[in-house]
């Protein structure tokens, strides 16, 4: 465990994976249904210098916790959040996929909801993206008005003339 660790892609990649690699498989290699995470062990154990505010975001990223299929159950720490103290407390996801959700929103709370952002982005990109796509509504809102309303409208645009 320790030791430099050669980076390939970002610098968070690399912590996460040394996370996984060193910490999550081992507690389920044990049968441990929960486990903690000291950010100070992951910076020292990849030999790291002034990262410590790196390895807290990685360990608390949503990228690490859908990767190892973990639930973040408890962060304590000093109120920056990035300091060599920083505990983090995981449980494994297992069950159904509802099962999973179910536990995401219990634990996360605020988290679950913003985990929504960004699920319609496939939707919107068939019509160009979001602005685009609320344009193509408006447009066809105002086609589909009422003709009384709209001769109305025409006959108030020319008596402004």
């Amino acid at each position: 465990m320790e030791g430099m660790v050669a980076i390939h892609g970002t610098q968070a990649d690399a912590i996460r994976s040394f996370a996984g690699e060193n910490f999550v498989s081992k507690a389920r290699q044990h049968g441990d249904s929960k486990f903690t995470i000291v950010s100070g062990e992951v910076h020292r154990g990849m030999g790291l210098r002034d990262r410590m505010p790196n390895v807290c975001s990685a360990l608390g990223s949503r990228e690490f916790l859908e990767a190892n299929r973990l639930v973040l159950i408890n962060r304590e720490g000093p109120p920056s959040g990035k300091s060599s103290t920083v505990r983090f407390t995981y449980s494994f996801r297992e069950g159904t996929k509802g099962d999973e959700m179910k536990e995401d929103v219990e634990s996360q709370g605020w988290d679950a909801f913003l985990a929504l952002r960004g699920a319609a982005r496939d939707v919107f990109a068939e019509y160009g993206g979001g602005e685009a796509f609320l344009k193509q509504e408006r447009a066809a809102f105002v086609s589909s008005a009422d003709p009384i309303g709209s001769e109305i409208g025409r006959k108030a645009q020319g008596a402004g003339e």
